[in-house]
C-alpha cells in the first residue's frame, strides 16, 4: 500500500506439519504469532481462508472506523462489524498465486 509515497510491506506465514501448527503475521518490522489451532487431523487449519478472509475484512472495516472516530473527534466507545460472503461449493481449491513464491500445480478438473 502506498500513502504520500510511504509503502508498508504485510505478509502472513504458515507454517504447517503434524503436530505443529505455526502462524505468524507482520506489518513491516513488528511480527505477530497468532494462536490459531490445526485442524483435527493435525494437516493445516482449523480455520479455512473464508473465515480469516471475513475476519481481516472485518478487522480493518472495525480500525478503520475508530482510526476516522479520533480524527474526526468523535467518540466511540465500541464497535461490532460483521463481514460475510457465500462462496461456491467445490472440490477444486480457489487458485491462489503468492508472488515471489512457488505454488504447487494442481491437477486440472475433469
Amino acid at each position: 500500500m502506498t500513502v504520500l509515497g510511504l509503502t508498508m510491506e504485510i505478509s502472513a506465514l504458515v507454517k504447517s506439519s503434524h503436530p505443529d501448527h505455526e502462524v505468524v503475521v507482520r506489518t513491516d518490522a513488528a511480527a505477530q504469532s497468532l494462536t490459531v489451532a490445526a485442524k483435527a487431523a493435525g494437516k493445516g487449519s482449523a480455520i479455512n481462508g473464508g473465515e480469516f478472509l471475513m475476519l481481516a475484512l472485518a478487522t480493518c472495516y472495525c480500525n478503520d472506523l475508530y482510526r476516522e472516530a479520533e480524527r474526526l473527534r468523535i467518540p466511540l466507545e465500541s464497535v461490532e462489524v460483521e463481514a460475510s460472503a457465500q462462496f461456491p461449493v467445490s472440490d477444486w481449491p480457489l487458485r491462489i498465486f503468492a508472488i515471489g513464491q512457488v505454488c504447487p500445480r494442481l491437477p486440472q478438473p475433469l
